[in-house]
């Protein structure tokens, strides 16, 4: 090999070297290969150096290091480009070449993408179809680039190209659905979401987005009826990541966080839902019971924070090391990492995540953008340390905020946050106007119920506080019990003592020493009967 005669050899061994984790002795190899006649017009030799290099920008994906993971893609680019323009000397097929280096631009394009670099990504993505226009994924990922803009009249236009292409494509037919979905056109959407599950029961990407939907729609039972018909087309579908990861869906709308855990974990490790499963269990783990953390007594509570740290939160952080050697330069990623490492209760550790978010923020605010999920984590972080102006000063950045499907959950809860603050502070129109803004998105939003309840009650209008209430009651499954104790409070003052007492003994059988029902709310009803 150290004659620089072997080259073959020489790259076997740095992919080796680049399997076994051995990345500073694999980009020693690399950068002896790429020494070798680096301006031959020789095509075995600019291949190598192609080659070569895509695997250097792999390297340097391992490491975090996405600059020069892109640069040394845009070397590699540049060197077939050359074999392209040579091709025509050579007795090669143009169009294979032709077809690489489009493969290097999609690989471009999707790291300036998952960056938010759009305008570069959509650069890429366009010179990738310019060498390949036969290539639906690079089109397909061009139309989402153009959403991720808010740039629909162009998704629109590249989805109808795919669909002259392939009539049946699934991913066209999910954007276009995505779209309608995300301009609140919840009809059409579901509509686009069924054509896909018809044709292909197990599409797990339309299942998904279907479930989203059905939850937002308020009807999820609905998606429990398309998780039957992937069992019915094919019972093994029970091992499939993406079914899977569709039940931890459903699990977890239905507020059942264990159940939830479980299905995802069975998805942690497919490279397609994995990532996305995992997040979801670190989000669950963090936040197991979906309450909202802010709290009545918050002023009385002083500055002390608690801090043991919870096993939920040793967790959450296992979990999320998984996607650490993946995932772990992207943005998201940080801002997740910083919210479990707040999540310990150890003061340093919060302070440092506080500050890591604000620089996040920061830096996109230097844009003109607003990270939705920075933000979100900031304010949840000035909660947990007793900073309520600073935790409603952050979050009303968003308060008007565009919804958008891939900022959709942390928007929610960000709003959710801000109309509890605001109904602490007895702000209770202003906590109105959020809540009726979630709703408008998510029909099935327990907590945003659940806090409508609390106003209604406490304008003393027992009639809307009762109907909020036992919506949350009936969404979550009657499955909080805390939901059901608040709902027989407000049929109680409601002098409804009949339906009083049957919620009251349902959750005395779920639990028998519920505190402060069977001596307080259940004999209160019995008495109020009596007299």
């Amino acid at each position: 090999m150290k004659d620089g005669k072997q080259n073959k050899m020489r790259y076997s061994y740095a992919e080796q070297l680049y399997k076994m984790g051995n990345y500073e002795k694999c980009d020693k190899v690399i950068e002896e290969g790429l020494s070798i006649d680096r301006e031959s017009r020789a095509i075995p030799t600019i291949r190598e150096n192609v080659n070569y290099l895509m695997l250097k920008a792999n390297v340097y994906s391992k490491q975090s290091n996405w600059q020069e993971s892109v640069n040394s893609m845009h070397r590699a680019k540049e060197f077939q480009l050359r074999i392209v323009s040579l091709s025509g000397e050579e007795k090669i097929s143009r169009s294979n070449e032709r077809d690489i280096a489009a493969t290097i631009a999609a690989k471009m394009g999707d790291i300036y993408s998952i960056r938010r670099e759009y305008s570069k990504a959509i650069d890429l993505y366009k010179e990738a179809i310019r060498l390949n226009d036969s290539n639906v994924e690079n089109m397909a990922s061009l139309a989402k680039t153009h959403m991720a803009l808010g740039e629909t009249a162009r998704c629109q236009q590249q989805c109808k190209i795919i669909l002259e292409k392939d009539k049946n494509n699934d991913d066209a037919t999910l954007l276009l659905a995505d779209m309608m979905y995300e301009q609140n056109e919840t009809k059409d959407a579901l509509l686009y979401y069924c054509q896909l599950l018809e044709r292909n029961p197990c599409q797990y990407s339309a299942l998904a987005r279907c479930i989203e939907l059905c939850r937002r729609i308020g009807d999820i039972e609905k998606a429990v009826e398309y998780i039957r018909n992937c069992i019915e087309k094919d019972p093994r579908v029970k091992f499939k990541a993406g079914y899977n990861y569709c039940c931890g869906l459903i699990e977890w709308y239905s507020e059942e966080p264990n159940a939830a855990l479980q299905a995802f974990y069975r998805a942690k490790r497919d490279p397609e839902w994995g990532e996305r499963a995992i997040y979801n269990m670190v989000d669950i783990c963090l936040n197991p019971e979906n309450e909202i953390i802010v709290r009545e007594d918050f002023e009385s509570m002083g500055e002390k924070v608690d801090e043991t740290p919870s096993s939920e939160s040793e967790n959450a952080a296992k979990f999320l090391q998984e996607l650490s050697k993946k995932v772990a330069a992207t943005t998201k990623y940080k801002i997740v990492e910083n919210l479990v490492l707040a999540s310990s209760n150890n003061k340093r550790n919060i302070e440092k995540a506080l500050s890591s978010l604000l620089l996040i923020a920061a830096e996109d605010e230097k844009n003109k953008k607003i990270n939705v999920t920075a933000t979100y984590a900031c304010g949840r972080i000035y909660i947990l340390i007793r900073q309520m102006q600073k935790a409603k000063d952050t979050l009303k950045k968003i308060m008007n905020h565009p919804w958008t499907i891939e900022e959709a959950e942390y928007l929610q809860r960000a709003w959710l946050l801000l109309a509890d603050i605001y109904f602490i502070q007895k702000k209770w129109e202003n906590s109105m106007i959020i809540l009726k803004n979630v709703l408008k998105y998510n029909q099935s939003c327990i907590k945003a119920m659940e806090i409508l309840g609390k106003l209604k009650e406490k304008e003393q209008l027992y009639d809307e506080a009762v109907v909020h209430f036992h919506s949350a009651w009936m969404l979550g499954k009657q499955r909080n019990l805390s939901t059901g104790m608040k709902l027989a409070l407000c049929l109680l003052k409601n002098g409804k003592h009949f339906d009083c007492i049957d919620i009251c003994n349902y959750i005395l059988q779920v639990n028998p020493n519920y505190p402060g029902l069977k001596d307080g709310v259940l004999l209160k009803a019995r008495m109020m009967l009596r007299s």
